[in-house]
Protein backbone atom coordinates (compact mmCIF):
# COMPACT_ATOMS: atom_id res chain seq x y z
CA UNK A 1 0.00 0.00 0.00
CA UNK A 2 1.02 3.45 -0.61
CA UNK A 3 -0.79 6.79 -0.45
CA UNK A 4 -0.08 10.02 -2.38
CA UNK A 5 -1.23 13.71 -2.33
CA UNK A 6 -3.31 11.98 -5.29
CA UNK A 7 -5.24 9.81 -2.52
CA UNK A 8 -5.19 12.50 -0.07
CA UNK A 9 -6.95 15.06 -3.28
CA UNK A 10 -9.42 12.49 -4.53
CA UNK A 11 -10.67 11.68 -1.09
CA UNK A 12 -10.54 15.40 0.89
CA UNK A 13 -9.49 17.79 -0.66
CA UNK A 14 -12.26 17.47 -3.64
CA UNK A 15 -14.96 16.58 -0.60
CA UNK A 16 -14.66 19.93 0.76
CA UNK A 17 -10.92 20.89 1.69
CA UNK A 18 -10.96 23.14 -1.80
CA UNK A 19 -10.30 26.00 0.33
CA UNK A 20 -7.80 25.18 2.57
CA UNK A 21 -5.67 24.22 -0.52
CA UNK A 22 -5.88 27.23 -1.80
CA UNK A 23 -5.25 28.91 1.73
CA UNK A 24 -2.06 27.36 1.78
CA UNK A 25 0.44 29.86 2.61
CA UNK A 26 3.70 27.47 2.95
CA UNK A 27 6.57 28.05 0.89
CA UNK A 28 6.66 26.49 -2.91
CA UNK A 29 9.32 24.73 -2.03
CA UNK A 30 7.28 23.25 0.91
CA UNK A 31 4.13 22.66 -1.03
CA UNK A 32 6.15 21.07 -3.80
CA UNK A 33 8.12 18.92 -1.20
CA UNK A 34 4.27 17.68 0.71
CA UNK A 35 2.84 17.00 -2.79
CA UNK A 36 5.45 14.63 -4.28
CA UNK A 37 5.72 12.88 -0.99
CA UNK A 38 4.70 9.40 -0.99
CA UNK A 39 4.24 7.43 2.44
CA UNK A 40 4.94 3.59 1.59
CA UNK A 41 7.60 2.45 4.51
CA UNK A 42 4.77 3.42 6.84
CA UNK A 43 2.63 0.61 6.14
CA UNK A 44 5.06 -2.16 6.61
CA UNK A 45 5.49 -1.78 10.22
CA UNK A 46 4.28 -4.29 12.67
CA UNK A 47 2.85 -3.76 16.39
CA UNK A 48 6.14 -5.59 17.07
CA UNK A 49 7.96 -2.46 15.30
CA UNK A 50 6.39 -0.24 17.73
CA UNK A 51 6.79 -2.08 20.78
CA UNK A 52 10.72 -2.54 20.24
CA UNK A 53 10.87 1.71 19.77
CA UNK A 54 8.77 1.81 23.03
CA UNK A 55 11.02 -0.39 24.92
CA UNK A 56 13.86 1.32 23.69
CA UNK A 57 12.55 4.79 24.47
CA UNK A 58 11.06 3.96 28.01
CA UNK A 59 13.96 1.67 29.35
CA UNK A 60 16.99 3.96 28.17
CA UNK A 61 18.28 7.13 30.16
CA UNK A 62 15.59 9.76 30.29
CA UNK A 63 17.94 11.55 28.46
CA UNK A 64 16.71 9.48 25.19
CA UNK A 65 12.65 9.93 26.12
CA UNK A 66 11.05 12.31 24.26
CA UNK A 67 10.42 14.92 27.23
CA UNK A 68 13.59 13.34 29.19
CA UNK A 69 12.28 15.23 32.48
CA UNK A 70 10.88 18.55 31.28
CA UNK A 71 7.84 19.55 32.85
CA UNK A 72 5.19 22.07 30.57
CA UNK A 73 5.40 24.91 32.94
CA UNK A 74 8.89 25.31 31.22
CA UNK A 75 7.10 25.92 27.66
CA UNK A 76 7.82 28.79 26.03
CA UNK A 77 4.89 30.57 23.83
CA UNK A 78 6.87 31.68 21.23
CA UNK A 79 8.41 28.18 20.43
CA UNK A 80 4.73 26.71 20.88
CA UNK A 81 3.09 28.79 18.66
CA UNK A 82 6.18 28.85 15.87
CA UNK A 83 5.36 26.97 12.61
CA UNK A 84 8.86 26.53 11.18
CA UNK A 85 9.24 26.62 7.01
CA UNK A 86 9.81 23.21 7.31
CA UNK A 87 7.30 21.19 9.33
CA UNK A 88 8.35 18.85 12.00
CA UNK A 89 6.22 16.03 10.49
CA UNK A 90 8.28 16.25 8.08
CA UNK A 91 11.28 15.42 9.31
CA UNK A 92 9.71 12.76 11.13
CA UNK A 93 7.91 11.01 7.89
CA UNK A 94 11.34 11.58 5.55
CA UNK A 95 13.24 9.59 8.20
CA UNK A 96 10.90 6.65 7.96
CA UNK A 97 10.97 6.33 4.49
CA UNK A 98 14.63 7.19 4.13
CA UNK A 99 15.63 4.59 6.70
CA UNK A 100 12.85 1.75 6.30
CA UNK A 101 12.56 2.18 10.16
CA UNK A 102 10.30 4.08 12.99
CA UNK A 103 12.52 6.68 14.95
CA UNK A 104 13.49 6.90 17.89
CA UNK A 105 13.50 10.01 19.88
CA UNK A 106 17.06 10.42 19.57
CA UNK A 107 17.50 9.66 16.24
CA UNK A 108 14.99 12.00 15.33
CA UNK A 109 16.61 14.74 17.20
CA UNK A 110 19.58 14.14 15.97
CA UNK A 111 18.28 14.16 12.09
CA UNK A 112 17.30 17.80 13.29
CA UNK A 113 20.57 19.24 13.33
CA UNK A 114 21.73 17.70 9.91
CA UNK A 115 20.64 17.72 6.33
CA UNK A 116 16.92 18.00 5.77
CA UNK A 117 16.26 18.41 9.54
CA UNK A 118 18.58 21.65 10.15
CA UNK A 119 15.99 23.83 7.93
CA UNK A 120 13.27 23.23 10.32
CA UNK A 121 15.39 23.01 13.61
CA UNK A 122 17.60 26.20 12.62
CA UNK A 123 14.30 28.08 12.49
CA UNK A 124 13.84 27.51 16.28
CA UNK A 125 17.50 28.46 16.85
CA UNK A 126 17.06 31.71 15.06
CA UNK A 127 13.75 32.53 17.59
CA UNK A 128 15.73 31.61 20.44
CA UNK A 129 18.46 33.91 20.00
CA UNK A 130 15.77 36.66 20.69
CA UNK A 131 14.01 35.23 23.83
CA UNK A 132 15.72 36.24 26.98
CA UNK A 133 16.30 33.36 29.77
CA UNK A 134 19.40 31.55 30.14
CA UNK A 135 20.39 28.90 27.62
CA UNK A 136 19.40 26.01 29.24
CA UNK A 137 15.86 27.28 30.07
CA UNK A 138 15.54 27.95 26.40
CA UNK A 139 16.91 24.44 24.93
CA UNK A 140 14.48 23.15 27.91
CA UNK A 141 11.81 24.97 26.01
CA UNK A 142 12.84 23.96 22.81
CA UNK A 143 12.79 19.96 24.06
CA UNK A 144 9.31 20.25 24.80
CA UNK A 145 8.08 21.19 21.62
CA UNK A 146 10.28 18.64 19.77
CA UNK A 147 9.65 16.18 22.16
CA UNK A 148 5.47 16.32 21.76
CA UNK A 149 5.76 16.58 17.88
CA UNK A 150 7.64 13.53 18.45
CA UNK A 151 5.21 11.93 20.60
CA UNK A 152 1.83 13.20 18.33
CA UNK A 153 3.96 11.71 15.19
CA UNK A 154 4.30 8.67 16.95
CA UNK A 155 0.91 8.34 18.18
CA UNK A 156 -0.14 8.35 15.01
CA UNK A 157 1.64 5.41 13.57
CA UNK A 158 0.35 3.56 16.40
CA UNK A 159 -3.13 4.21 16.00
CA UNK A 160 -2.45 3.66 12.12
CA UNK A 161 -0.58 0.02 12.42
CA UNK A 162 -2.62 -1.19 15.14
CA UNK A 163 -6.00 -0.58 13.26
CA UNK A 164 -4.20 -2.40 9.83
CA UNK A 165 -2.46 -4.98 11.92
CA UNK A 166 -5.64 -6.18 14.62
CA UNK A 167 -8.74 -5.16 12.32
CA UNK A 168 -7.35 -5.25 9.07
CA UNK A 169 -8.36 -1.56 8.16
CA UNK A 170 -5.68 0.07 6.29
CA UNK A 171 -6.42 3.72 7.14
CA UNK A 172 -4.91 6.54 5.01
CA UNK A 173 -2.22 9.11 6.28
CA UNK A 174 -0.66 11.62 4.25
CA UNK A 175 1.27 15.39 5.39
CA UNK A 176 -1.07 17.59 3.28
CA UNK A 177 -4.10 16.16 5.06
CA UNK A 178 -2.21 16.07 8.71
CA UNK A 179 -0.60 19.70 7.99
CA UNK A 180 -3.43 21.56 6.34
CA UNK A 181 -6.54 19.54 6.96
CA UNK A 182 -6.34 18.79 10.74
CA UNK A 183 -6.88 15.29 9.68
CA UNK A 184 -4.58 12.86 11.42
CA UNK A 185 -5.67 9.66 9.53
CA UNK A 186 -8.73 8.67 7.54
CA UNK A 187 -10.36 5.63 6.04
CA UNK A 188 -13.28 6.70 3.34
CA UNK A 189 -15.47 9.09 4.27
CA UNK A 190 -13.91 8.71 7.86
CA UNK A 191 -11.60 11.15 9.88
CA UNK A 192 -9.78 10.09 13.05
CA UNK A 193 -8.38 13.26 15.43
CA UNK A 194 -5.78 11.21 18.40
CA UNK A 195 -5.61 13.75 20.99
CA UNK A 196 -4.29 14.41 24.62
CA UNK A 197 -7.41 16.99 25.92
CA UNK A 198 -6.41 20.21 25.45
CA UNK A 199 -8.95 23.23 24.68
CA UNK A 200 -5.98 25.21 23.08
CA UNK A 201 -5.00 22.45 20.60
CA UNK A 202 -8.84 21.36 19.63
CA UNK A 203 -9.56 24.49 18.44
CA UNK A 204 -6.42 24.23 16.18
CA UNK A 205 -7.09 21.13 14.78
CA UNK A 206 -10.87 21.03 14.04
CA UNK A 207 -11.63 19.24 10.76
CA UNK A 208 -15.04 20.31 11.30
CA UNK A 209 -14.83 23.93 9.88
CA UNK A 210 -14.41 22.18 6.39
CA UNK A 211 -15.43 18.46 6.55
CA UNK A 212 -19.32 18.19 6.99
CA UNK A 213 -19.15 15.50 4.16
CA UNK A 214 -17.28 13.33 6.96
CA UNK A 215 -17.82 11.77 10.68
CA UNK A 216 -14.80 12.51 12.69
CA UNK A 217 -13.65 10.06 15.08
CA UNK A 218 -12.05 11.52 18.39
CA UNK A 219 -9.15 9.19 20.01
CA UNK A 220 -8.31 10.13 23.39
CA UNK A 221 -4.92 9.28 24.08
CA UNK A 222 -4.39 7.76 27.83
CA UNK A 223 -2.29 8.79 30.67
CA UNK A 224 0.93 6.96 31.06
CA UNK A 225 2.83 8.64 33.71
CA UNK A 226 5.63 11.15 33.46
CA UNK A 227 8.31 10.45 30.85
CA UNK A 228 6.39 7.72 28.76
CA UNK A 229 4.76 8.24 25.19
CA UNK A 230 1.16 8.41 25.77
CA UNK A 231 -0.77 5.96 23.62
CA UNK A 232 -4.72 5.39 22.79
CA UNK A 233 -5.61 2.03 25.07
CA UNK A 234 -6.49 -0.90 23.20
CA UNK A 235 -9.86 -0.79 24.34
CA UNK A 236 -10.68 2.99 22.56
CA UNK A 237 -8.47 1.76 19.57
CA UNK A 238 -11.09 -1.42 18.99
CA UNK A 239 -13.65 0.33 19.45
CA UNK A 240 -13.00 2.44 16.81
CA UNK A 241 -11.97 -0.03 14.68
CA UNK A 242 -15.81 -1.30 15.53
CA UNK A 243 -17.55 1.98 14.63
CA UNK A 244 -15.22 2.37 11.41
CA UNK A 245 -16.47 -1.22 10.23
CA UNK A 246 -20.14 -0.28 10.51
CA UNK A 247 -19.40 2.60 8.34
Amino acid sequence: MEVTFGDCYRDLVSNGGYKLLASWSASNEVQQYVKQFVHRRLYHFTIEDIEQVLQTIETGHIDNRPLANVKAREAHPVIEDLRPMFPLVCVFHEMIESTNKIPTFSAFHSYLRKDTGLRCYQDFLDALAHIPGSYESKMRALRWRLGNAYNSAFREVYVLIYLKERHKIEVKYHLFADIQLQTDLWFGFNLIRIYVPNAKLLRKRDPKTWAYKFRIHDVQIAHRGFGKIWLPDRNTLDNLAMKLKRC
